[in-house]
């Protein structure tokens, strides 16, 4: 066994088991198995970023201190430390479909729009409408409006979700908050710059300091800043909106379906 984990075919994540144990444990809880981990002389005055009030990042273990250019997480197993410039850690991911968000979003607004120019072209004929053909015009409008319902919640979710994808390159922001504080009146004008221009700054950041994701696509930075603006000037924020869209669905489809390596094995995930 101290072969093996000499050669890297055995890991300190690797689940392990022998005869008389009642349940599989890291491989790290064997003693003997790795070399002892060096301590530290002295707890170094860096503070890893996103510590708040004295209290510890979470996932740091409190035991070991986390040295200046490492990134300190808790994934499968015992913490570890996540090295700046190596492989960013395995996520528990989920795609992302532009085509179902535009489809949502472009269909319920040509609906919307039918069902008003068929509104007007009634009233402007001056014929008063059939109780048939009130009803198919309630039709059009309703599922135009779960159309464009869905897609706006579908791009929260999404939002949310890349966010969430970049917590170990300690982001600006909380997925939670970068989605909640776009719903306060006032504030909102303000947080969208944070929520979209701010994500594509911190994910092509992000994706520039760790080794597997050199060639994750980058973000238009101008694009996503053109879009807040746009925000203010409906037309123009209709149009960026699918550009935002689209490169916001393809970094989380890279995330999701990165392969990730570890000794001796490759998973995808």
């Amino acid at each position: 066994m101290v072969e093996f984990a000499k050669d890297g075919r055995i890991v300190r994540e690797s689940m392990l088991w022998a005869e008389g144990m009642t349940d599989w444990v890291a491989a790290s809880q064997f003693e003997g198995l790795f070399p002892p981990a060096p301590v530290a002389a002295a707890v170094p005055s860096w503070a890893p970023p996103g510590a708040r009030g004295g209290r510890p990042v979470a996932g740091v273990h409190p035991a070991r201190p986390v040295p200046r250019g490492a990134r300190s997480t808790r994934l499968m197993g015992p913490p570890q430390v996540v090295e700046v410039g190596g492989n960013y850690p395995p996520l528990d991911t989920s795609g992302a479909s532009f085509g179902m968000l535009a489809a949502m979003f472009g269909g319920g607004t040509g609906l919307l729009l039918l069902g008003l120019m068929l509104a007007m072209m009634r009233a402007t004929s001056g014929v008063a409408m059939a109780g048939s053909q009130v009803l198919m015009l309630t039709v059009v409008e309703v599922l135009g409006g779960v159309g464009i319902l869905t897609a706006a919640i579908l791009q929260y979710v999404y939002l949310a979700r890349l966010w969430s994808y970049l917590r170990y390159g300690y982001p600006r922001t909380t997925p939670g908050k970068a989605v909640g504080f776009l719903f306060l009146p006032g504030f909102n004008l303000y947080w969208i710059f944070v929520a979209f221009y701010g994500l594509a700054q911190d994910w092509n950041r992000i994706t520039s300091q760790f080794a597997d994701l050199q060639r994750a696509p980058r973000m238009s930075e101008g694009a996503f800043l053109t879009f807040c603006i746009g925000c203010f000037f409906p037309p123009l924020g209709l149009v960026m909106w699918f550009v935002v869209m689209s490169q916001l669905c393809r970094s989380i489809n890279y995330m999701a379906y990165r392969p990730v390596h570890h000794p001796g094995m490759i998973q995808f995930g």
